[in-house]
């Protein structure tokens, strides 16, 4: 820090802040959140950590539940602006804010629900707070278990955020609201180009180019010169291995991938002893990544060089 930020920033339990900042718990600028059995309702709409896109900060889906089929997770309940924080492995960033169309329903225990005091805090100046690689890291310390590994509601509202003055939170959130939109908008050209890559991929992969001869095969019209295989019989068998026992390691699981742009986005450093019970398979560069819970959301992803000899949840890749 230089003479002249010295003037106008104070150290804090958190950094520098600029001077007229205070630093605050978040249990001190939330509300208390209703919790419920849903199994009581007639019907609802239900989030829960897959519902999130965690590379956009959204909720992307929900399922609807008579409450008769209430899974035993479902007690919170969200209103407009809430931020939902994931408490399972927060170091992936499962965080959203609730949109106005979920306005009333139901979420997972595995959140914590965060609330703002609006007398106090701006919601999206929360959302964007707990955001941050300094946040999440703090958090993620305090996790416990092998097989989850969690921190609680507890750990998430007494970490400490920046809290400036009430117009000046509405101004900063309002700002990175707009540069959210303009990525927004770049994700939708980009979803677009997307769909026209697909359409030819299909293509490709069962006409190839300039055959004119084509033959019925178990998998439709495919080239008379091409052959049909199963898989396991031009791949090789992945290794396995207990993670517990290593000291540390990167660990990819299905949530580390976006599944639309068919890519591992993030990964974590964990310790042996914080090993989830399914880090077992050792991934090499070229493996391909297809996850077998809920296939239909196509987590798919090729492992590159920087990922070379990390660890996978998921049953066997292949060469």
């Amino acid at each position: 820090m230089d003479i002249m930020d010295a003037i106008n920033y104070k150290f804090s339990p958190i950094g520098p802040v600029p001077k007229d900042w205070k630093v605050v718990k978040l249990k001190d600028v939330t509300l208390k959140v209703t919790s419920l059995n849903a199994s009581r309702l007639s019907e609802f709409y239900y989030v829960d950590i897959s519902s999130i896109d965690n590379q956009t900060f959204r909720i992307i889906n929900w399922v609807h539940f008579k409450g008769s089929k209430a899974p035993s997770r479902a007690r919170r309940l969200i209103r407009k602006d809430d931020v939902l924080f994931a408490t399972t492995r927060p170091y992936l960033k499962n965080i959203a804010i609730v949109p106005p169309e979920l306005d009333g329903q139901i979420c997972s225990t595995g959140f914590c629900v965060i609330r703002a005091n609006r007398s106090i805090i701006e919601p999206l100046w929360i959302f964007y707070c707990v955001q941050t690689n300094k946040f999440v890291e703090k958090i993620s310390a305090k996790m416990k278990g092998a097989t989850y590994p969690a921190v609680t509601d507890t750990d998430v509202l007494m970490e400490k955020i920046p809290l400036p003055p009430l117009p000046e939170q509405k101004r900063l959130a309002e700002i990175l609201r707009t540069v959210d939109e303009g990525i927004e908008k770049v994700e939708q050209e980009i979803e677009h180009t997307e769909r026209l890559k697909k359409g030819l991929m299909q293509r490709l992969l069962t006409r190839g180019i300039g055959h004119k001869e084509f033959k019925d095969s178990p998998i439709g019209k495919i080239p008379n010169e091409w052959e049909v295989v199963k898989l396991q019989d031009v791949t090789l068998k992945a290794k396995s291995l207990d993670a517990s026992t290593l000291s540390e390691f990167d660990y990819v699981d299905i949530s580390s991938i976006d599944n639309q742009i068919f890519k591992i986005t993030n990964w974590a450093r964990l310790k042996g002893k914080q090993a989830p019970s399914r880090a077992r398979r050792l991934i090499r560069k070229g493996d391909i990544l297809f996850a077998t819970t809920r296939p239909y959301l196509k987590n798919i992803a090729i492992v590159p060089l920087e990922l070379d000899c990390l660890l996978y949840t998921s049953p066997s890749p292949r060469d």
